[in-house]
């Protein structure tokens, strides 16, 4: 790459990482610790959101995913209709965490055995007004 091309990169890019830095200021990333437990969500008072259809997973058979939604006690869930878009949503009150469980099988991964979970990715729902 030469300098002009190395110039012309960094001019592109720059506006474009600024904007991602921009947007991302609010997002705050917690890790947090999770049994390879199954059974965790549903001891933690979580429910499990059955899809009509098998999740899509770039995975075997023997992958699948859950998702799993906690509401506080005092909350509830409820059906908005969206004019603009003629259509029903579904409105989650602040507090919600939902959490997205990829689960293996006896998967072969790096010379080892997988049975339990893979990954998990949640966030929580804050107030917006």
């Amino acid at each position: 790459m030469n300098m002009r091309s190395a110039l012309r990169f960094v001019l592109v890019l720059t506006p474009i990482l600024c904007v991602l830095v921009v947007h991302a200021q609010g997002i705050q990333l917690h890790a947090v610790q999770v049994p390879n437990d199954i059974s965790f969500w549903k001891k933690a008072g979580f429910a499990e959101m059955t899809p009509p259809m098998r999740l899509p997973t770039d995975k075997s058979i023997e992958d699948f995913i859950q998702v799993w939604l906690k509401v506080p006690d005092d909350r509830k869930i409820i059906v908005d209709w969206l004019k603009d878009q003629k259509r029903l949503t579904l409105k989650f009150p602040p507090g919600t965490v939902a959490d997205r469980v990829e689960i293996m099988k006896n998967a072969p991964h790096a010379m080892q055995v997988i049975n339990g979970i893979e990954d998990v990715r949640g966030l929580g729902l804050a107030a917006t007004e």
